[in-house]
């Protein structure tokens, strides 16, 4: 059986940062010029007649809301949610690979490891699937669960029945971070082997799913540290910094939704300087955060990793 070690996989994210501190940088800016930045082009045009209802709500609050409005708000909103779904699914997954490549194969450090391939496809088919075979498996477990606790309530008691109920669902939730966690080598396996391997990952992680469960919660805390380390290095400060601005808008609130309602290019000449330091901030948090979540899951599969046969 091949030796895994956590802690090593833990902080491979740190020294893929201290590595490659500019690929890890690219993504997160990656992220949001790609992700983020097109999110909020699609929903801007739907802030103008949110704040005009909210308005018209507040000065009538006895009048419905106008039809048009919500109507033209609403069907944005349905048009844009399919688009904005498969750009944060492409986005995601090219980051997501991006980082598996960096620790497989470091030498391939063109474009920051970025890529759309057919490496990035098996990630999204085996998701895909994976996704599929979890939610059937829940309504199953579910149904089963349901209908024995009905069955308890009809000849024993309701009370039974709940007891019932409540130890199906203990064992549900078990069962299911089980089979996650025997299938958290699917990914990588289909990245590195450029094919469908999510049953593969059942054959892997024999023998060590307490040692996922593990990675899988001490990635948890660190992210938990890191975040509430940011907010009190950035969050603070900047509360700190914004609070009188906030309540001089809060007493004017004519003069926000003015600035709110700004064109695009005259809002971007008022809060560009910011907006540029927040994305360049944001850009290195957001790619560190991947780099650490995504890195140990690679680094364990290479540990993991069956040796060559010798035929």
């Amino acid at each position: 059986m091949a030796n895994f070690s956590v802690s090593d996989a833990v902080g491979a994210g740190f020294n893929l940062i201290g590595r490659r501190p500019v690929s890890v940088f690219a993504w997160g800016l990656f992220t949001i010029l790609f992700g983020v930045l097109p999110a909020l082009a699609m929903i801007g045009p739907m802030m103008g007649p949110m704040i005009d209802m909210a308005r018209e709500a507040k000065l009538h609050p006895d009048a419905p809301p106008s039809p048009e409005m919500f109507t033209h708000s609403y069907m944005h909103m349905m048009m844009m949610n399919p688009l904005l779904r498969l750009l944060s699914l492409v986005v995601k997954t090219m980051v997501v690979a991006a980082v598996f490549r960096a620790v497989l194969e470091p030498k391939r450090r063109a474009f920051a490891y970025l890529r759309l391939g057919m490496q990035e496809v098996w990630i999204v088919l085996v998701r895909i699937v994976e996704g599929i075979l979890i939610f059937v498996g829940v309504l199953a477990a579910a149904l089963v669960v349901g209908l024995v606790a009905a069955t308890v309530a009809h000849f024993v008691s309701k009370p039974a029945a709940a007891i019932v109920a409540v130890i199906g669902a203990i064992i549900g939730v078990v069962g299911l971070f089980w089979v996650l966690l025997r299938w958290s080598m699917a990914a990588v396996m289909s990245f590195e082997e450029r094919g469908f391997r999510l049953f593969e990952s059942w054959r892997v992680t024999k023998g060590h799913a307490f040692s996922l469960l593990l990675l899988a919660l001490l990635l948890v805390v660190v992210l938990m540290l890191l975040e509430m380390a940011a907010f009190a290095v950035i969050g603070v400060p900047m509360m700190i910094f914004v609070k009188p601005h906030l309540a001089d808008h809060a007493a004017n609130q004519a003069a926000f939704l003015a600035f709110v309602k700004q064109s695009p290019e005259v809002m971007l000449q008022s809060v560009g300087p910011v907006l540029i330091i927040g994305v360049l901030i944001g850009s290195f948090v957001i790619g560190a955060v991947s780099a650490i979540f995504y890195a140990p899951w690679a680094a364990a599969y290479r540990m993991l990793k069956p040796e060559p046969s010798a035929d």
